[in-house]
């Protein structure tokens, strides 16, 4: 894992260096390496907060023509030749194209138009402690853990707390309709457990554990796609939000028609978008 990854940064010219157990004490001492592990440290990575990403994001709209119309629920979507109506709750809009961005929500909204994808929707848990020095600790994951195949990962969310959390959705059915998802303290206090070893002699008194939105896809990449005037880009399992961005760029220049290599990766005809959907609680193979 730690070869491919270093292999990958340094294709992409982005440094990185291999620690082991003093080495890692010198940039995350709270944190523990056993006797044959390693670690790989990049330097330049930080955490994007997502509140304000979201208004950021938000802001560069008013420059460009822009309506921002949240909340506001799509219950369906009509195509007819190269148009497409979006009907929501306060009313319907006619556009020449359509991106369904909608998370889990998005096989209810493909399905009527013969869009039928693999995914699996579920609910995923974070866990926010209260260690304040953690706050300038650098964000970690490790996909070391032997009995259940699920990494952890966790950063540092400032006015927080750290957050650390398994890298996979919970076993519970996914409900469209629930008003909100309780926390499960018996995953809380696996997780706890983790930390335990991890961060050894560091108390990791819990703030709140959260529950959102997870969707698998087989191969655990995007499925970003268009056909006509729709364009498909969901499966986000679990590591969209960070790539924001750099996947907006990639949606739109999809939607207007320009060729990106990387629709090739993301395709919704790619093999394994005719594989059976997975547990939304499957550990993912990164």
């Amino acid at each position: 894992m730690l070869d491919e990854l270093e292999a990958g940064m340094a294709a992409e010219g982005i440094a990185a260096r291999r620690l082991v157990a003093d080495g890692l004490a010198a940039v995350f001492p709270e944190l523990r390496l056993g006797p044959e592990e390693r670690a790989l440290y990049h330097d330049s990575g930080g955490t994007v907060l997502a509140a304000e990403g979201m208004a950021a994001l938000a802001d560069v709209t008013s420059d460009l023509d822009v309506e921002l119309a949240a909340p506001e629920r799509v219950n369906r979507i009509d195509l007819a030749g190269d148009r497409a109506t979006l009907h929501t709750d306060a009313r319907s809009v006619e556009a020449d194209g359509v991106v369904v961005a909608a998370g889990p929500w998005a096989g209810e909204l493909l399905s009527p138009l013969g869009v039928d994808l693999p995914l699996s929707p579920g609910v995923a848990q974070v866990t926010y402690v209260d260690v304040p020095h953690l706050v300038s600790r650098p964000g970690i994951a490790d996909w070391s853990i032997e009995d259940s195949g699920r990494g952890v990962y966790g950063h540092p969310v400032p006015g927080m707390g750290y957050k650390i959390a398994f890298d996979a959705a919970g076993p519970e059915p996914w409900s469209d309709t629930a008003p909100e998802w309780p926390p499960d303290l018996g995953e809380q206090e696996e997780l706890l457990g983790w930390a335990a070893r991890r961060f050894a002699g560091t108390a990791m008194p819990v703030i709140e554990s959260q529950r959102h939105p997870w969707t698998m896809t087989p191969d655990t990449d995007f499925v970003i796609d268009v056909d006509g005037p729709l364009v498909v880009a969901c499966g986000c399992s679990g590591h969209a939000f960070k790539f924001g961005p750099a996947l907006g760029e990639l949606v739109a220049d999809i939607a207007l028609g320009v060729e990106r290599e990387e629709r090739a990766m993301f395709s919704m005809r790619r093999p394994a978008m005719s594989l059976e959907a997975v547990d939304a609680s499957t550990p993912i193979d990164r």
